[in-house]
């Protein structure tokens, strides 16, 4: 019953993916991803429950499926860290799937009884699939390292890229990664079909509830290929004069004063570069060396200036300090504090009740 019902439920969540946001790149392939691995799942858990001889075709066709663990993991985390667009060339990544599902094509065309006696008799299937195991974890090692470095990557940038952090960690994709490694070594060195089936489960349960709390990071393409800007202290070959810079960090501070997109806690880079008319690598370039910090930092020092003059307003006396700190542009208590302490030395209440 547990493994039906993780099945029920990420055949449910692959629905959801692939129709609420079909222009959502990470939620399309993670919908796709678990309907893959559903489909696994059922076909281990066929083969477990001795019913292989009514339905030789169905766990048959499964058996290639972990080649495409590699792929969806790595094109979830590529979309999520960066606004590049899906291309041809992606396609690529598909090939080992494609050579070992075509290798046993031919298969599908015998006769029904023929292919339950080479699942039930002669282990014929059973060895293959055995086969395609091992081959996927060698060829899954170096996904599994592009992956993590991308998320390392990204997560040392984010304070350059972002004004708040809180829902766009991946830390749950590496512990998630490693339990795959785990099931796939089981799955080697294991006949445990029962162990593999409902570790598959966990798995997949896993997945697809990380993957519905976690936001889009990117939630449209970008017209160009856009990466996670790097922080760099000094920008040699930026092209931006001494006036140019002067001029752009005028017209950021002055958008910041009178439009105040602060106080949209989503706020990022990107978006601000093109409420200005800048690029985004500018924009950072001037951030850093006007001002001698981060995106993060900054905007959340507007929000820290926004708070203070709202906090000792009349009109807001009758409001809680993290109701104006949520209407400043900060979605967590955690990060309201953490940041008004950086910027200020006090608690919010310690420097309200020092300022009176």
């Amino acid at each position: 019953m547990f493994v039906y019902a993780s099945i029920s439920i990420c055949l449910f969540l692959a629905i959801v993916f692939l129709t609420s946001d079909k222009d959502s790149l990470p939620r399309v392939m993670l919908g796709v991803w678990l309907l893959c691995s559903a489909y696994y799942n059922f076909g281990v858990y066929l083969g477990s429950s001795n019913l292989e001889n009514q339905y030789p075709s169905i766990i048959v066709s499964g058996f290639s499926i972990p080649l495409l663990f590699g792929p969806f993991l790595f094109w979830y985390v590529k979309f999520q860290t960066s606004a590049e667009k899906f291309t041809k060339s992606e396609l690529l990544h598909l090939l080992p799937f494609a050579l070992v599902s075509l290798s046993y094509i031919s298969y599908f065309f015998k006769p029904f009884e023929e292919r339950a006696n080479s699942l039930i008799v002669s282990n014929e299937g059973f060895l293959f699939r055995d086969l395609v195991r091992s081959t996927c974890i060698y060829l899954s090692v170096p996904y599994f390292i592009w992956s993590a470095v991308k998320i390392f990557r990204f997560q040392r940038n984010l304070k350059s890229n972002f004004s708040n952090s809180k829902k766009i960690h991946f830390n749950w994709i590496l512990f998630l990664m490693a339990g795959i490694l785990v099931i796939w070594t089981v799955l080697v060195f294991s006949n445990n079909e029962e162990l593999i089936t409902n570790a598959l489960a966990v798995f997949l349960i896993l997945l697809g509830y990380f993957g519905i709390t976690q936001v889009d990071v990117f939630p449209k393409r970008a017209s160009e290929n856009i990466l996670v800007e790097e922080y760099k202290p000094k920008y040699f070959n930026s092209g931006l004069e001494k006036s140019e810079i002067e001029n752009l960090h005028h017209s950021l501070i002055q958008h910041l004063q009178t439009e105040k997109p602060y106080l949209d806690p989503e706020l990022t880079l990107q978006q601000l570069a093109s409420m200005i008319g800048s690029q985004v690598h500018h924009l950072s370039q001037v951030i850093n060396e006007k001002e001698q910090m981060h995106f993060y930092d900054l905007i959340n020092g507007w929000r820290i200036k926004e708070f203070i003059k709202e906090a000792k307003n009349e009109k807001n006396k009758n409001y809680t300090l993290l109701a104006i700190a949520f209407d400043c542009g900060f979605n967590s208590k955690a990060s309201f504090n953490r940041n008004f302490k950086k910027f200020t030395g006090k608690t919010p209440s310690e420097f309200l009740s020092q300022s009176n």
